[in-house]
């Protein structure tokens, strides 16, 4: 079968198939030329192992190419399997300073994640009530917030292995990243209160200030936050919306 594109950098196949429907693996060409590249990539996964391909380019031998391992072999062609990269990832969306507003861009920034943590000054129960529409939420209360006892002050979670702090950062004063890394010992640390997005990263330990979400307020243009984590390794990327 021929390789008949590219789609966000790699091979498509004709009939490509993901993991999703182990069913259907994805024929491959041996001798094709991309053939080399996309065994490469990292969502090749491996299969059952086999000792030897006899009519590839190259002989693959258990433990060689990264634990790539061929699945079955006839003539010249070989079956893999192709799974997303991120399969395993846990995507978590971070917000603050929503002040009761709640645009259509911001769900669109949220879309996909898992779970949403919200840093405060939130702005009434229906900004909550819309962010879980998208996945669960747990949020804090802001220094605008009512004291009703319906936010907590903190909120401490765990995900991929990693501990995750969520306060608004008010009770520090002026909050900075070296206020909330000598305050609090998560893995990751997230607030807001500035309406500054911001990520600092300590070491192994991560601050996040995903922005204010809310009414455009000091020329900054409102953002939201994802948080991703795979094997143990936090990464983030601001989004404006």
């Amino acid at each position: 079968m021929a390789i008949e594109g590219r789609m966000d950098g790699r091979l498509v196949a004709g009939n490509a198939r993901d993991q999703r429907d182990p069913r259907n693996p994805v024929s491959i060409e041996l001798r094709h030329p991309a053939v080399g590249e996309l065994l490469d990539r990292p969502w090749i996964v491996p299969a059952k192992p086999m000792g030897y391909c006899p009519c590839a380019l190259f002989v693959w031998e258990p433990g060689d190419a990264g634990g790539q391992q061929l699945e079955e072999v006839r003539g010249e062609e070989m079956t893999v399997r192709v799974t997303d990269p991120h399969a395993n990832a846990i995507i978590i969306g971070l917000v603050s300073d929503t002040h009761g507003l709640i645009r259509d861009s911001l769900l669109e920034a949220l879309a996909g994640v898992s779970q949403i943590l919200h840093a405060g000054d939130v702005g009434g129960r229906s900004v909550l009530d819309a962010l879980s529409t998208i996945a669960p939420v747990e949020a804090v209360y802001g220094n605008v917030d009512p004291l009703d006892g319906m936010l907590p002050q903190h909120v401490h979670v765990e995900h991929g292995g990693l501990s995750i702090h969520v306060s608004h950062g008010h009770e520090l004063g002026p909050p900075t990243p070296h206020k909330l890394l000598a305050r609090y010992n998560a893995d990751v640390l997230v607030y807001g209160h500035t309406h500054k997005a911001l990520v600092y990263r300590e070491g192994d330990r991560l601050v996040v200030n995903p922005g204010a979400a809310g009414p455009r307020r000091f020329d900054l243009t409102p953002s939201v936050a994802r948080l991703t984590i795979v094997k143990r390794r936090a990464e983030v990327e601001i989004v404006n919306c």
